[in-house]
């Protein structure tokens, strides 16, 4: 609602049948939405005893992501808002992550987190660096040249033994949790000194990020230490836990140097161009790493710029950040049209313009300026990393 209270919020997850692939595996995937997504509509509204006339707007996660997932969510929202008549509303998945860290804050401590901001949004499928001035306003600063950093924890955790009683833990690791946690929990009981790994791209003094050279020295190092085969073993003996622990401390330690060399570039970069930033916010699946979070707090205090990141549940993929995504849309755009402006053309109204909606499996925040309307796009004028370092 607009008074940012949640009447429902509904968690399916497919982790459990996805496990097995390392990562998400599309037509499972695809099939899963579509079982699920009319369960979740009969369930939200008797949960909530409201009827679907009761619905004002359709928020649906347009793009970017896999194109079966995106075309079972977009095909059923476009269904429901032509059968009962209510406005659709196209949501970039990449600006809900960021975007819902401004609903944590208004829930949590009944603050609005000001334009303009800089973030950092890390995940399974993305790592880039972006300045946001408002709605449909960013400017993307840096972005990984190769795999994303939540790509390569996944791809690393293959070396853990599933069902090893490890002795800092007094058993397994959970089953019911992602890769990337894994890999936290173990790097957690690890030195971080005892591998040394490569800071990737320290020579080139911009905002990209590159991790495929990183995770190919630790498949090297992992395959010479025999963790291919130790993988497939049920236990390892306390000496083999503790260099695997080592392993990923390690990796983990450069991998968030890494990250935090091209996050001082980029706040140098928006000092220069947007010097009114105050916000730093860190969002994406990675950005439930504990680690991560207090290396950039600790980055941030010497630029004198605020942390703010989504709650633990709201870090990966969720409903609550399109469905809030959605509704940021409409309350700027009602704010403009009282002065006249018609800002967007993201939310659809007309039967011709639902039915022509089309998913974006490639959709990046920087091509959002485009759906401005009678809007000058600033960020145009904007100097890029290289001519204004």
């Amino acid at each position: 609602e607009s008074d940012n209270n949640i009447l429902c919020e509904l968690i399916s997850s497919q982790w459990s049948l996805n496990q097995s692939y390392g990562g998400v595996f599309p037509l499972l995937a695809q099939r899963e939405h579509a079982k699920i997504l009319p369960q979740f509509i009969n369930e939200s509204l008797l949960k909530t005893k409201k009827q679907i006339s009761d619905i004002d707007a359709i928020g649906v996660t347009v793009g970017p992501g896999l194109a079966p997932c995106l075309s079972i969510g977009v095909a059923f929202a476009k269904k429901l808002s032509l059968e009962n008549e209510i406005p659709l509303i196209s949501v970039n998945h990449l600006e809900a992550h960021l975007l819902v860290t401004r609903l944590c804050l208004q829930i949590q401590k009944n603050e609005n987190i000001e334009y303009p901001f800089i973030a950092l949004l890390a995940s399974g499928g993305h790592c880039q660096l972006v300045a946001c001035e408002g709605i449909g306003r960013f400017f993307q600063i840096g972005g990984t040249l190769d795999d994303s950093i939540g790509e390569v924890f996944d791809k690393i955790a293959r070396f853990i033994p599933e069902e090893c009683n490890y002795n800092f833990l007094n058993g397994p690791l959970p089953n019911n949790i992602h890769s990337g946690e894994k890999v936290e929990i173990l790097a957690r009981f690890g030195n971080s000194n005892a591998f040394n790994f490569p800071i990737p791209m320290r020579h080139q003094k911009n905002c990209d990020f590159s991790f495929s050279g990183l995770k190919s020295s630790f498949y090297r190092q992992a395959i010479f230490l025999n963790f291919k085969d130790r993988a497939k073993k049920v236990d390892l003996s306390k000496e083999e836990q503790q260099m695997l622990a080592d392993l990923y401390a390690s990796f983990q330690k450069a991998a968030f140097i890494h990250l935090c060399e091209k996050v001082k570039y980029a706040i140098n970069w928006c000092k220069i161009n947007l010097p009114d930033i105050k916000t730093f916010i860190l969002a994406g699946g990675v950005a439930r790493n504990e680690v991560l979070k207090l290396k950039i707090d600790e980055l941030l205090k010497d630029y004198d710029l605020n942390l703010q990141v989504p709650s633990v549940n709201w870090c990966s993929d969720n409903g609550v950040m399109i469905a809030w995504t959605a509704l940021e849309q409409i309350m700027d755009a009602q704010k403009l049209y009282q002065q006249n402006i018609e800002l967007s053309n993201r939310i659809i109204i007309t039967k011709q313009s639902i039915e022509e909606l089309n998913i974006k499996p490639k959709w990046p925040l920087n091509s959002l300026n485009e759906y401005l309307i009678n809007e000058e796009n600033r960020f145009a004028t904007l100097k890029s990393f290289e001519s204004s370092s």
